[in-house]
């Protein structure tokens, strides 16, 4: 595997290209640019991402570097990142690091034990590493492996294959993923195993290339992500993958984790490398309905299934939310760090789970990656990709349900609190309320209508904010409602709900319910920007917010044409005064410490002149006039909906007793 005798022949373009930034490397081959990248690799080494480059090379991997892993093996909560790199550099050696290695990571439990609170065996990404390592060192080293690996490694590549990537387009998680495919690929012994990770790997990269734009970056919409991967690509994992395949982009100067797996794999990229394309327009569907699970995952154990479930984030969806409790009841998880914020479960009966879940849904981290529709379309340098109708109204856990990409600058809206420096945008709940996105070619229509969630991880915001730095563009205009730039000939436009600002951000606030419109497009489609600017001007924007009496439900519409391309949408909720939804949704009232086990406090501008409780059959267990604190702490632990009766309205709010 190890091939030295092509170095000299690109150390002069590696010079080159290291010193001419964003550059075309198309001209080079894949085999040129993975050798300057080796070449860089090893003469820049910084950190431990190398050290696979220097297993591969032959020559001496780092100490500092392993004793530093080493360290850390019994307390790094992530140390799965790490072994995954142990294990290719043991089988890319001639046995000189094994009796190093080998112990060190012998003292880590690879699928998860009684009482875990530290590391994490489940999600997509985890699942894989922890997989791939723990087969490989078992055919190689007689490593001791629990009964039902094989059945799970097994399924788990069938499944990326039937069904795809549950963190799709992720650029944060892709990347381990593919660490850990490329592991089992490149040095698996056994034929199925090995043929398809193999194919995964491929599948995935495929699909990265799919999004990327010709400046070798990709800002998705993504299953889970984290709002960094949006305000500069280069320099990270991702980006050394695309450039690595594309040759578009910025030459990385150092090696990234997964850049090294690439770079030292024996994997023929030919096909991924020949279908990246410069034009797109198409929906994918990823994933299967979360029903379909017990069918899908009969094969494994209880335990396993119940993993495999949470591999596609659904927690404590109402689906499998009394598996999953059950599951971290017996196994005694409620202290791991993944559960934290969920730990009120643990107090409520058992049997009751399901039903607490199911009115819980909007706040859960239950954000199911799962049979879902992602329209992506690309010509260029500009993409917009987006989520069709993901979970409209909830919390967002990682989800980023619509980004355009612009050239090298993102272009996203995030709803919650407002921030002007966005690193302080949360790397867990990334939207407090998730948008309804309907995408029909180069046009996504967003339309806003939160729904009222408990406090359980601080009080959902409804702004909606719109990230686009303005600084980034050659070029920006403004007209009426409508926000549009240039980065070299890409365009974008941006129809706002206001025009306002908040916290210094461009930010709009409604207690009820907006909309948003992404445009994208380019010299190529629109000739030039004032003709795109033009034909933005002759737009058709519709919106209606209506009480239909037939049905008792609310309805929101909203469409947008632009040119001969159109979305719309219409959004019926169900409007029931004994139910969990507001009856008005009055973000002046607000109540507090949620959930509760004794006194909450009613937060209201008008006089609170009654308080009703009712319980999940919609039996009332709680009434008081007059005030504004009630005294649960005699009611059973549970799910309720609080009525508050002020002078001018009626609102109603879940709250959780334990």
């Amino acid at each position: 595997m190890k091939n030295k005798s092509s170095a000299f022949s690109v150390l002069t373009i590696a010079v080159f290209t290291l010193f001419s930034g964003i550059v075309n490397a198309q001209n080079l081959s894949f085999e040129e640019r993975r050798q300057q990248y080796i070449d860089s690799a090893l003469t820049n080494f910084n950190g431990g991402d190398a050290i696979v480059i220097q297993a591969y090379m032959g020559v001496p991997v780092d100490q500092n570097v392993l004793d530093g892993i080493f360290n850390v093996m019994l307390t790094k909560s992530t140390i799965d990142f790490d072994i995954v790199k142990l294990v290719r550099v043991l089988f890319l050696s001639n046995g000189e690091y094994e009796s190093q290695i080998l112990p060190s990571i012998y003292q880590v439990p690879f699928w998860l034990r009684d009482g875990e609170n530290l590391r994490v065996h489940w999600s997509e990404n985890h699942m894989i590493l922890w997989m791939s390592s723990d087969w490989l060192l078992h055919e190689r080293y007689n490593k001791p492996i629990d009964s039902n690996l094989e059945i799970r490694l097994r399924q788990y590549l069938h499944m990326k294959m039937e069904y795809g990537f549950y963190e799709f387009f992720s650029s944060t998680y892709s990347p381990f993923t593919l660490a850990a495919l490329l592991n089992l690929a490149d040095f698996a012994e056994d034929a199925e195993i090995k043929d398809l990770a193999r194919q995964a790997a491929q599948k995935l990269l495929t699909e990265l290339l799919s999004i990327t734009n010709d400046y070798g970056v990709m800002y998705p919409a993504a299953g889970r992500n984290y709002y960094g991967r949006y305000s500069n690509f280069y320099n990270q994992n991702i980006s050394s993958i695309i450039y690595l395949l594309t040759g578009f982009g910025e030459v990385p100067n150092d090696a990234s984790h997964s850049g090294g797996f690439l770079a030292t794999s024996s994997v023929d990229f030919t096909s991924v490398i020949n279908s990246w394309t410069a034009t797109i327009d198409t929906v994918y569907h990823i994933g299967h309905p979360i029903e379909s699970f017990d069918t899908i995952l009969q094969a494994q154990s209880p335990g396993d299934k119940v993993i495999f479930q949470w591999s596609s984030g659904s927690y404590f969806h109402p689906v499998v939310a009394l598996e999953s409790a059950q599951m971290i009841t017996d196994s005694n998880l409620w202290a791991n760090p993944e559960f934290a914020e969920l730990s009120f479960f643990s107090s409520l009966p058992i049997q009751n789970i399901p039903t607490v879940a199911e009115n819980l849904s909007c706040a859960s981290k239950s954000t199911v990656i799962c049979g879902e529709d992602v329209a992506v379309f690309k010509n260029g340098s500009v993409v917009l990709s987006s989520i069709q109708d993901f979970w409209k109204g909830k919390w967002g856990y990682q989800q980023f349900p619509c980004v355009a990409a612009i050239g090298t600058t993102a272009v996203l809206t995030t709803s919650g609190k407002p921030e002007i420096d966005q690193n302080n945008i949360s790397a867990d709940h990334a939207n407090d309320n998730l948008p309804c996105v309907t995408q029909n070619s180069n046009v996504a229509l967003m339309m806003y209508w939160p729904e009222v969630k408990p406090d359980l991880v601080g009080i959902a915001r409804k702004e909606v904010s719109l990230y686009l730095t303005e600084n980034d563009f050659d070029e920006t205009v403004e007209n009426n409602l409508w926000l549009m730039g240039r980065k070299g000939n890409g365009y974008v436009a941006v129809r706002r709900a206001c025009t306002g600002v908040i916290d210094g951000v461009k930010a709009c606030y409604n207690s009820s319910h907006q909309s948003w419109v992404t445009v994208v497009g380019n010299a190529e489609m629109y000739s030039s920007f004032a003709n795109f600017q033009s034909m933005i001007a002759q737009s058709q924007f519709e919106e209606q917010f209506y009480y239909n009496p037939v049905t008792q439900d609310s309805v929101y519409f909203a469409s947008i044409s632009v040119d001969t391309v159109s979305a719309n949408y219409t959004w019926t909720r169900e409007n029931n005064t004994t139910s969990i939804e507001d009856v008005v949704d009055n973000t002046t009232i607000n109540v507090y410490p949620n959930p509760s086990n004794g006194i909450l406090t009613i937060s209201s501008v008008n006089k609170v002149s009654a308080l009703e409780m009712y319980d999940v059959a919609g039996r009332m267990v709680y009434t008081q006039n007059n005030t504004q604190q009630a005294n649960i702490s005699q009611l059973s632990n549970g799910l309720y909906n609080l009525k508050i009766i002020t002078e001018d309205t009626i609102v109603c709010r879940k709250i959780i007793k334990y």
